[in-house]
């Protein structure tokens, strides 16, 4: 596989891949159970939560008989800005995709070229599909739902635990499935449908290590409709969930490196 391929690939890693599957099972809680629920989800969205992350991660992605593992350091600072950096066994750059929400640029650092350009560029929705904002980019690394308005569709209850899955539309024709953990107050599986509920991402989420107001996932695997395979992103280390300086998510490119604009 080329290596700006692979690199595509894996700035879609934490976003989406897979096939569409079912919609986990769910059943309507009785009316008296519903405002527990909704207060709940009010007490998960009143948390304040780092707003930062400097971590040592692991990417890998499963899929047609393959398996592919690489290291990787992560940067991100809500809402929306990103850098993720692959290295090779010897800790040398090989790719680094850096956004701020809007704009991003991903380089291929073997080849000296890079591709640049909005979010809503065509390159970028090969792999990112339009649901996922970029403004969302550090909820969905940290287990966070997208900030904004937003109105609860419904609200319903595992039938395989006791979590509460939480129908969310925030206007913009796509609806987001949230499973809550009430205990630990987490999400433990995030979903995005369209208006045919046909599932476009599933992202779940494990956590580990002590008790936190705000714990980091240790792990998201994430399946979906647009690509096939299965995709994770595992916490190895964290530096920081404090601040990450503005210069992190700026790249200065060597002069004889290539610029395909998006």
């Amino acid at each position: 596989m080329p290596l700006l391929r692979l690199a595509s690939l894996l700035l879609g890693l934490v976003l989406l891949a897979g096939c569409a599957g079912r919609l986990p099972p769910a059943a309507p809680l009785a009316p008296a159970e519903e405002p527990q629920a909704r207060a709940l989800l009010d007490r998960f969205l009143a948390r304040t939560c780092p707003q930062a992350l400097d971590a040592d991660v692991t990417l890998a992605w499963q899929g047609y008989g393959n398996q592919r593992a690489v290291a990787a350091t992560l940067q991100a600072r809500q809402p929306g800005r990103l850098r993720l950096a692959v290295n090779d066994p010897l800790s040398r750059p090989l790719l680094l995709l850096v956004t701020d929400g809007r704009r991003f640029t991903l380089v291929d650092v073997t080849r000296k070229e890079a591709n640049a350009g909005p979010l809503d560029s065509a390159f970028w929705r090969q792999y990112v599909p339009a649901a996922v904002h970029g403004r969302d980019l550090f909820a969905w690394l940290t287990g966070l739902l997208p900030a904004g308005r937003m109105e609860i569709r419904s609200v319903l209850r595992s039938t395989e635990n006791s979590d509460y899955w939480f129908v969310l539309d925030y206007g913009d024709g796509i609806l987001h499935r949230v499973r809550l953990d009430p205990e630990r107050l987490l999400v433990r599986e995030h979903l995005l449908l369209d208006a045919g509920d046909r599932m476009i991402l599933d992202a779940v989420y494990t956590y580990g290590g002590p008790e936190d107001p705000c714990p980091l996932p240790a792990t998201i695997r994430i399946t979906g409709h647009d690509l096939k395979g299965a995709f994770s992103l595992a916490v190895d280390r964290v530096y920081t969930r404090k601040s990450v300086a503005d210069t992190a998510f700026r790249v200065n490119l060597p002069p004889h490196f290539t610029i395909h604009r998006q």
